[in-house]
């Protein structure tokens, strides 16, 4: 399968990093793929039987990013929140700040002028959740596949 066969109609991508350049989430290196709607990471894993992970998240729920750069040999950090979740990516610097600095040109922001309009931005994110027929996690019901085993969802 190719990262093609996981993308929505009138989805397309938009930048990518090399393949050389990955991003390390989970203990899984992904290649990162920046599309007109989501960030999508991809990884083929497996020795025999291969399979397909991906991660996909939409740039409208992304409410918060962070950057770190820790240890004796430098590994770059970055947190990528979402209102149901946090996700740590982490590797080279120089590709956790490109990833940086990609994801700020594709988030739409919106300044919140009011304590309350913030609450009413961040209510407005919040997603409904519901059981996946293959591995029972819990995935955003307007979501096509299973962030937890990349299963497509039934009906």
């Amino acid at each position: 399968m190719s990262i093609q066969e996981f993308l929505f109609p009138h989805e397309e991508i938009q930048a990518s990093f090399d393949s050389n350049e990955l991003i390390q989430y989970a203990k899984t290196n992904y290649q990162v793929f920046f599309t007109n709607q989501r960030l999508i990471l991809y990884a083929r894993t497996g020795l025999i039987l291969k399979r397909d992970n991906v991660i996909s998240l939409a740039y409208q729920d992304i409410i918060r990013l962070d950057y770190q750069e820790k240890g004796i040999i430098k590994r770059g950090y970055c947190l990528v929140a979402t209102p149901l979740m946090k996700y740590k990516f982490e590797g080279n610097p120089s590709i956790i700040r490109e990833l940086m600095k990609c994801l700020q040109k594709y988030i739409p922001t919106r300044v919140a002028e009011t304590v309350k309009e913030r609450e009413t931005i961040i209510k407005e994110k919040e997603t409904v959740l519901i059981q996946c027929d293959y591995c029972k996690g819990l995935m955003p019901q307007s979501s096509i596949f299973c962030p937890n085993c990349g299963a497509k969802r039934k009906g």
